[in-house]
This record gives C-alpha cells, sequence and structure tokens, in this order.
C-alpha cells in the first residue's frame, strides 16, 4: 500500500495515528534480538527478528541506535560493553549478560598501572616506591600478531628484569626506575620516552630493547637515583648518628683516662708508702734512670694495655708523668685522706698525741696523732 497515498485520504487526527502506527511498525520489523549482532547474518531466525514477542529476544533496541560493541572476556564470563550513539549524539551504555550464570564485572582503573600519569608528590614517593613496580601477573597475555606470528608479553621477563612493569590497559612494558626519576637533571638530555611514557609493545624484539634499555645512560642515571633516594637517610638523622658517635667515642676517651689516672695514682701511693724519691737528675727518654716515678710507669706499661696505649697515642702534652702532675696527684692523695679521717673521728671517741722535735736546722717540727676506733676495719676483721 502506498503511505503517503493513505495519509493524504484521511483527516488531521487520522492521519497523526497512521504516522505513528507506520513507525511503529518499521521499529519492531527492524528491531533484534542482542545475541544475532555475534552471528552471521544468514543464520538469524527472521521469525524472531519479526515477531517482538519471540521469547529469544532479551532486550530490544531501537533502529535509529547505532551499537558499537567490545567483548571482553575474564575466565568463564563473558561481559559486552555497547556504547550506542543516536542521531541526536545523545550516547547509551549498556552491560548485557548472553549467559545466565555469567556475573557482571566492573573493573576500576588502577592508579599504579605505568599508562596512567603519575601524581606523586615528595610526601608520598618513598611509600609509592617502596611497594616496587607494578607487575600484575595474568594467565593469558593479550596477543597481536607481529610478523607472522602471535605475540604477546611474559611474566618470566620480570624475574630477568627487575627493574620491568606492565600496564594491563594498555598492553605494554614499562621502566619503574625511569618512571619514578624521569625528571632527574642527568636525564634532562635524553629523548627517548619508550619505557616511561608510551610503553613498549613490539614483543618480537622485546629481549633485545630490554637488554638495550638496561645499559642505556638514561637507564642507569635512574636506577643510581633510585637507589641513592633509598639508602640515603635525611640531614637530621646524620647529625644524629653524627652526635652520638662522637658522644660514645668521648665515653670511651673518659673511661680510658680514668684507667690510666687509676695507675698513676697506686704508683704514687707506692712510692709515699715506701718514702722513696719520685724524681731523678735526668728524666729525659733517652736517660738510663728517669726516676722512680718514670721507671714505674714504663714497667707497668709493658704489660698494661690502657697505659701503653696512652703513652704511645695520648697527647704529648697530656701524659700526666712530669714533675707538676707527680705534685698535684700528691696533693689530691692527702686531700682525700685528710676528708676520709674528718668523716670518721665524727661523733667518736678520739685521742691526741703530739710530740715536737728540732731537725737540723734548729726549725721546730711538731708532729700530732690522732687515734680513733674505726668501725670499718671491725667488721672487716670479724669477716
Amino acid at each position: 500500500m502506498d503511505i503517503n497515498k493513505s495519509i493524504t485520504t484521511k483527516g488531521g487526527a487520522a492521519k497523526e495515528r497512521e504516522k505513528k502506527r507506520i513507525k511503529l511498525n518499521v521499529a519492531a520489523k527492524s528491531c533484534q534480538n542482542i545475541q544475532h549482532f555475534f552471528m552471521p547474518i544468514n543464520k538469524i531466525n527472521e521469525h524472531d527478528i519479526d515477531d517482538p514477542t519471540s521469547a529469544s529476544n532479551l532486550i530490544m533496541c531501537p533502529a535509529k541506535f547505532k551499537p558499537n560493541l567490545k567483548v571482553v572476556t575474564s575466565s568463564d564470563n563473558q561481559v559486552i560493553e555497547s556504547e550506542n550513539t543516536s542521531q541526536e549524539n545523545d550516547t547509551t551504555n549498556l552491560e548485557v549478560i548472553t549467559s545466565s550464570d555469567a556475573q557482571v564485572t566492573v573493573s576500576s582503573i588502577d592508579i599504579h598501572d605505568p599508562i596512567h600519569p603519575s601524581s606523586l608528590t615528595h610526601l608520598n614517593l618513598k611509600e609509592r616506591i617502596l611497594k616496587g613496580g607494578y607487575k600484575p601477573i595474568l594467565s593469558l597475555y593479550p596477543r597481536k600478531l607481529q610478523g607472522h606470528k602471535f605475540r604477546s608479553f611474559h611474566k618470566e621477563w620480570y624475574k630477568q628484569y627487575d627493574w620491568l612493569e606492565y600496564s594491563p590497559t594498555a598492553d605494554a612494558a614499562f621502566c619503574f626506575s625511569c618512571r619514578m626519576f624521569k625528571g632527574n637533571e642527568k636525564n634532562s638530555g635524553q629523548i627517548d620516552s619508550t619505557f616511561f611514557e608510551k610503553g613498549f609493545s613490539a614483543w618480537y624484539r622485546a629481549g633485545e630493547a630490554f637488554k638495550k634499555h638496561q645499559l642505556s645512560k638514561y637507564h642507569l642515571n635512574s636506577s643510581t637515583a633510585l637507589y641513592n633516594y633509598l639508602h640515603n637517610t635525611s640531614i637530621a638523622s646524620k647529625i644524629d648518628e653524627l652526635h652520638a658517635y662522637e658522644t660514645s667515642q668521648k665515653e670511651i676517651e673518659r673511661q680510658n683516662n680514668r684507667i690510666t689516672m687509676n695507675r698513676l695514682i697506686d704508683i704514687v701511693i707506692c712510692l709515699v708508702k715506701s718514702g722513696r724519691p719520685f724524681r731523678g737528675h735526668d728524666e729525659s727518654s733517652h736517660s738510663v734512670n728517669q726516676g722512680l716515678f718514670k721507671e714505674l710507669v714504663n714497667l707497668l706499661s709493658k704489660y698494661d694495655t690502657v697505659l701503653k696505649k696512652h703513652l704511645i697515642e695520648g697527647p704529648k702534652h697530656a701524659l700526666y708523668t712530669n714533675n707538676r702532675i707527680q705534685n698535684d696527684l700528691i696533693m689530691s692523695i692527702h686531700n682525700v685522706i685528710l676528708q676520709t679521717i674528718k668523716i670518721n673521728v665524727q661523733n667518736s671517741f678520739i685521742s691526741i698525741l703530739a710530740d715536737e722535735t728540732s731537725d737540723v736546722g734548729h726549725h721546730e717540727q711538731i708532729s700530732i696523732i690522732i687515734r680513733y676506733f674505726d668501725e670499718e676495719k671491725i667488721d672487716q676483721l670479724k669477716h
């Protein structure tokens, strides 16, 4: 029947109803099952297309939508993403499950994927570096026809090249150290951005390209920068370590000085108790007899490593063996003995003996003897 002729013989309302009916019939005939998009045209059942009540018609698509389909397979599930563009530039996104047992999986964008621009700052750079490169392990990597063979990325390359990364989104390989430190000033003159911007996907020559990149100046500079960044410590940590080291060295030196001084004090006490002279007529290093004090110091240094190290490595102006130091040691011992006696005689019964005599110069010399009861000595005798 001639459509235009039938419209002209009817009134205004009838014309509008007739136009709507014709449009609906045309749309109904042009709609088809979503499964028919994946079947050859000669196998499509015309009855299923023409009959809108057919049970096989799961989803009906208006004729004005032009489908642009992309099929993504993951294990046993098949998800179909349909982007349809209308004549009015309207876009509709559809996700259709073709199997009743299938599940829809919506994959979110991984910010660590090398294909995405890095937005790291100095605050979170180290945290990202410690996580290492992006190395997804897939059961099957996408295959591309390169030359006369289908080739793909291999997970065994991760073990051969520890810097290698892989982007599932771009199906390309990247270099982790070059991505992290592409702004290194030593790399400013390099122009090859394959392994840190574009990504490498020419799998037929992957072995040769990986070895070449690993020996390139750009990669060596980036790897050095990565190592230095991970192993260098902050200035504050360096200062703390240096301060701790200096403090420990000073403590060791202080302890050694105390041990040396104890040796010298013991030599002074030994000479004083026996009433022997300290100094000799010639105390120079080449003298045969340097005096009892220095001779005892030299004798003891043969068997005492601390005293020997002090005499050999110690500062020459602080050996503590000259005549002034000897007098200072005698006075120090004298003061300590007096303080000890004062403490012991407090609140104790004492007896005092005094004796006066003249020396060869006819000068009167008096000696005072204090006798007291020493409880510590009694306790030592009891034990």
